[in-house]
């Protein structure tokens, strides 16, 4: 996530800097600090630990960053959330498509998914689709999610990531535009806060 804008406080798309934090003060009375000082090997390892479990608990989206831009499309068929089959080739010839690798749990892909809205309320009816293809999920936790936050976009479920790895989807969330022809005209991953006007004004171009 890239923040392009300065902000007053630290929000999900800016790390915190910790030197402006207010220095931790010892205290011999405090217990807290106290535990920590004794048990710091203990806890230290609990948290190495714990990271290797989140590791081996997140999805393999492949080994390197797709490199699709200026190529043909790769064609898929996945499940939306209604049952129906979708097939990316189905939308050959009649519309730009945006394609959304994504998950409910991602920070950056919540921050993303307004914006894909937005761009499919002014668009949808020139001929743009968006196609948000969530990564090994529940389907009742994406749809609890989409139907929380009114979204209309077409989910698709991804449910061994094997699409994203075909397109060599190394990261969430990652956001694909094709072409009426079927070419991918550009692709990005992460979150920044003028990706909308850059999005807006490349698929209007591309209608």
């Amino acid at each position: 996530m890239v923040a392009q804008a300065p902000v007053r406080k630290p929000g999900m798309n800016e790390p915190v800097d910790l030197q402006r934090r207010p220095p931790f003060k010892e205290s011999s009375g405090n217990p807290l600090f106290t535990f920590i000082r004794e048990h710091q090997v203990l806890i230290l390892g609990f948290i190495v630990a714990g990271l290797i479990v989140m590791k081996g608990l997140m999805p393999d989206l492949g080994t390197g960053p797709a490199r699709t831009a200026g190529k043909a499309s790769r064609d898929f068929t996945l499940t939306d959330l209604d049952g129906q089959k979708v097939s990316l080739a189905s939308f050959r010839g009649n519309s730009v498509v945006i394609l959304d690798f994504w998950a409910t749990w991602c920070p950056p892909c919540r921050m993303t998914m307004p914006v894909l809205q937005r761009l499919k309320d002014q668009l949808g009816s020139r001929g743009l689709v968006v196609l948000s293809i969530d990564q090994r999920e529940n389907p009742a936790t994406v749809r609890s999610f989409i139907q929380q936050n009114n979204y209309t976009m077409r989910i698709l479920m991804d449910t061994d990531a094997g699409v994203a790895g075909a397109w060599g989807v190394n990261g969430l969330p990652t956001l694909l535009v094709i072409d009426k022809e079927g070419v991918v005209r550009h692709q990005e991953m992460g979150y920044e806060s003028g990706m909308e006007a850059r999005l807006f004004e490349l698929v209007s171009g591309l209608l």
